[in-house]
């Protein structure tokens, strides 16, 4: 039994010493596929560095990860980086060679945007390694026309807009464009943050001057935009109301009267904070409630703003934005309210 089981080490050792036996094996595989992808694609000898031995989406299941990998490759002075799978082969190998040439070309007709800081960001691909691309896209007019990438997107952050500037930038001429989305922050900090904001902003419009946008697909904008054009930058402007413990974020234009509610309304439960009372006094406008974070203990209280609507209370759960820091911790709720609606609501809190 005992020369069975040396044996059997024996082998195992030996294996991980072979070319190709274990991780080792994988990963100067990986880096042979990588360095002939990138000699038939570009016609270079690029060298092949640090392999992240991962999967190209965080789908992938961990038993599978090992199969592919992420391979540092240098060439005259550049450093990209190419996704090698040893089950699909040297021809479905992605790489970003050409990234900074292909974004710089997408955010080329926003640099003349006029504010005081702006970072812009590009996207076509997932993954923690932007802009991977397949061995058919060598161009510019490859990037555009490839199938498998779902679409162009622009994120631009910046601080001190001038809005004007973006009525002078028409895209209907790029219809390769998906979205562009421009995010206005009253904190300059926040233009350089890592965090960095990808849909319509929600618990972020505390924290925004304003927000614009610009859609290929005019029917899917947020229904807060109006003033739809084809090809042009739809703008929302943001303030901010206080009352007491309640925060409103909403439509610069938007006419909200906001007062502590005299009455008291029946219910069965405890309220965390007083009643108030929202009134619309012009057109129909959508925003966000907020209760500060520290009046509830977030690991042990389900929080829910409680709304009167005359004859009976009724609640809903309210979200947080706990894990971010561009504003206060708060407990959070959208409202719309039609023109010359009220609503009465305050914050109530039960444990778990």
């Amino acid at each position: 039994m005992n020369k069975i089981i040396c044996t059997a080490l024996l082998i195992i050792a030996g294996c991980t010493l072979l070319p190709g036996c274990g991780a080792s094996g994988r990963t100067r595989r990986l880096k042979r596929m990588a360095t002939e992808y990138v000699k038939e694609k570009y016609d270079i000898k690029a060298k092949a560095g640090r392999v992240s031995n991962d999967g190209i989406s965080w789908l992938t299941p961990i038993w599978e990860k090992s199969k592919a990998g992420i391979v540092e490759m240098k060439h005259d002075g550049k450093t990209f980086y190419v996704h090698a799978d040893i089950d699909l082969g040297v021809d479905q190998c992605t790489d970003n060679y050409l990234e900074d040439e292909f974004c710089e070309r997408i955010a080329s007709p926003f640099q003349n945007i006029s504010c005081d800081d702006k970072d812009i960001v590009v996207a076509y691909t997932e993954g923690k390694y932007k802009h991977l691309v397949g061995k058919e896209v060598k161009t510019f007019d490859d990037l555009i026309a490839d199938e498998r990438i779902p679409g162009i997107y622009v994120f631009i952050y910046s601080n001190g807009l001038d809005t004007d500037s973006l009525s002078s930038i028409d895209l209907s001429d790029m219809p390769w464009l998906k979205t562009v989305s421009v995010y206005d922050w009253k904190d300059a900090s926040l233009v350089r943050s890592e965090y960095k904001p990808v849909s319509s902003p929600y618990e972020e419009q505390f924290a925004l001057k304003c927000y614009a946008e610009y859609n290929a697909d005019p029917s899917r904008y947020s229904s807060y935009f109006e003033n739809i054009e084809d090809g042009k930058f739809t703008v929302k402007r943001f303030k901010q109301i206080e009352q007491g413990d309640l925060l409103i974020t909403c439509g610069d234009s938007d006419n909200l009267e906001v007062s502590d509610y005299a009455g008291s309304p029946e219910s069965d439960r405890q309220g965390t904070t007083d009643w108030y009372q929202i009134t619309n006094n012009g057109a129909a406008a959508t925003g966000i409630i907020a209760f500060p974070g520290e009046l509830a203990d977030h690991d042990k209280k389900l929080v829910y703003i409680e709304r009167y609507d005359g004859e009976k209370t009724y609640v809903s759960l309210m979200g947080s934005n706990m894990d971010q820091n561009f504003i206060r911790k708060c407990y959070l709720s959208r409202y719309v309210l039609d023109a010359g609606e009220t609503m009465i609501c305050r914050m109530v809190t039960e444990d778990k």
